[in-house]
């Protein structure tokens, strides 16, 4: 018998019959040998083979509950992967969605569902108004792909005009796929705030244990300015599963106790079944989580004990996160005797348990990297090209190296010259002009102070 001495040996012994068990516990929504869904070959973009399984374990996913995730790196086909779920899960039936998005993102979206999806129709939300500056577009647009640009043309509309539609009405006027595409900027606008000053109204908070009352001025919306209401929480309020699919992008964005995190949890209120699309679900924290699996799955979060709020976060960080409790103790010296004194502080770390990706993203999230699709991509070559420079860019290279020389010697060991010089060398490949003066600051012994 083998010595194992490590964990990293015991491991490699062992491989095939943790593997075995790994499957047996955590079956596959999708085996990777069956045969996928004819539809996946009526996009108009092929995906690859790890494409195609994400497809299709994510549809399978939708069968069993309402919210998914694909976690992939940039550039695995997120997007690809969010419209051909869609299309499979909907068994070729016509059917409605919603992105909300990046605003950088939203014409990309556009484009690349006409690049995807068969017999498509694209709406983009612009906002909740129908009149405002004539040069700015309002309320919903269809776009259109003309020549590769997203131009906007064909039917102009409202969301109070859709949620008068119903989904019946909205079925006999377009009676093909459609897919709206809102970003995040815009489905968070809402009413400009100020305090209801006129009346002096507030409202008066008292403690459960008693205590001094206090008072919280109300808020109303400022007349003065722009009157609209946030796109999100209009369709939140009146369009409840509206939709039949909802994405969002970069979800980890949507995580913070911020409009646009709320808007997040309004996405799962509008549609039947809900994708989140991330490249990195974490950002080191496992209470970075607790935000989005309350919005993306709150039956399932009260069920296990949580609520919403800090308590609900503090307990999810001691359950799956790292905790570091510090202790310090002092003794102090009293008249008549001595005193222990202990100061405890807790703080979160960097780090999550496997428990946490075990209980709530192993049933219902798809992961891919580029190594996945590799094998089908073409072969690549990387090649460093030197390129001789000008006689005038040559110079001013040359210029700017003497100076940062000559300061250097001056001050040598000066840590604030040091990094203003390494400051403009990086800067100074994009434009080497236009950088004026540059100061440093050092210590000055009269004064006891830094001086440039």
């Amino acid at each position: 018998m083998q010595n194992l001495e490590t964990i990293h040996d015991y491991l490699r012994c062992h491989s095939d019959e943790i593997g075995q068990r790994i499957l047996s516990s955590y079956p596959s929504l999708y085996c990777p040998d069956a045969t996928p869904s004819p539809l996946v070959s009526g996009m108009l973009r092929t995906p690859y083979p790890a494409q195609t399984l994400a497809i299709m374990g994510i549809s399978k996913r939708w069968q069993l509950g309402r919210n998914a995730n694909v976690i992939a790196e940039c550039g695995a086909g997120k997007t690809l992967i969010a419209l051909g779920s869609m299309l499979v899960h909907s068994a070729g039936r016509p059917f409605c969605g919603l992105v909300m998005c990046p605003p950088h993102l939203v014409e990309k979206w556009a484009r690349e569902t006409f690049l995807t999806l068969p017999a498509v129709r694209v709406f983009l939300i612009d906002d909740m108004r129908n009149g405002g500056n004539p040069r700015e577009p309002h309320g919903v647009n269809e776009v259109r792909l003309r020549r590769g640009e997203i131009v906007r043309e064909g039917l102009h509309t409202s969301l109070s005009d859709l949620r008068r539609l119903g989904r019946k009405g909205w079925q006999r006027l377009c009676r093909t796929t459609a897919v709206f595409c809102i970003g995040r900027e815009k489905a968070k606008l809402s009413y400009f705030w100020k305090h209801c000053f006129k009346k002096r109204l507030h409202e008066i908070v008292e403690g459960e244990k008693g205590g001094t009352t206090r008072y919280s001025a109300l808020w109303q919306a400022d007349r003065s300015k722009i009157m609209r209401m946030a796109p999100a929480e209009y369709m939140g309020r009146y369009m409840p599963e509206w939709w039949d699919y909802a994405i969002a992008d970069e979800i980890h964005q949507l995580a913070g106790d911020t409009a646009q995190g709320n808007a997040l949890g309004v996405l799962t209120r509008v549609s039947r079944q809900f994708l989140g699309l991330t490249g990195t679900l974490l950002s080191g924290y496992a209470d970075d989580l607790f935000n989005t699996l309350f919005r993306t799955d709150a039956k399932r979060m009260v069920e296990d004990g949580y609520q919403w709020g800090a308590a609900g976060r503090e307990r999810f960080t001691h359950d799956f996160g790292v905790i570091e409790t510090m202790e310090r103790i002092t003794v102090e010296d009293n008249a008549c005797s001595k005193k222990t004194k202990s100061t405890i502080t807790i703080k979160r770390r960097p780090g999550a348990s496997p428990l946490l990706f075990g209980k709530y993203l192993m049933d219902h999230c798809a992961f891919i990297s580029l190594e996945d699709i590799s094998d089908a991509l073409p072969s690549y070559r990387e090649e460093v090209v030197s390129v001789t420079m000008d006689k005038s860019l040559r110079a001013a290279y040359d210029d700017l190296e003497e100076e940062i020389r000559q300061c250097l010697k001056e001050h040598h060991g000066n840590s604030s010259v040091a990094g203003t010089m390494l400051n403009a060398l990086l800067a100074w490949p994009d434009h080497p002009y236009g950088f004026g003066t540059l100061y440093g600051s050092e210590f000055n012994p009269e004064t006891r102070c830094r001086e440039r």
